[in-house]
């Protein structure tokens, strides 16, 4: 039995890692990236093995707009256009904390 609060893999959320999460990302904003001449740094701290249950591809639209916002706001700005992608885990709650980093001039 599955403990409280942990999902498990279903038809409708099926697993995926980190890996393949990022490696989705990067195939659909390789073009953008390279369009506005942007550095995207990739970093996942996150065991190989560790899994999220859920619809990927919503996953990935929402970093996709959070990336592609990142991008625009280096729009009014000389800056090197640099951002940081990365996963991280936490090992006392497990939970996987993704984060992307800009040094534009937005909020």
């Amino acid at each position: 039995m599955p403990s409280p609060g942990r999902a498990k893999p279903s038809v409708l959320h099926p697993k995926f890692t980190i890996k393949e999460l990022f490696d989705h990302v990067m195939i659909l904003m390789q073009h953008e990236l390279k369009e506005k001449l942007t550095t995207l740094n990739i970093s996942n701290n996150v065991p190989y093995n560790a899994s999220i249950f859920g619809n990927i591809n919503s996953l990935v639209q929402v970093i996709n707009n959070l990336i592609s916002n990142a991008i625009e706001a280096y729009m009014l700005t000389d800056k090197e256009k640099i951002i940081n992608l990365s996963a991280n885990y936490n090992e006392a709650d497990k939970h996987i904390i993704i984060s992307i980093q800009d040094f534009g001039s937005y909020l």
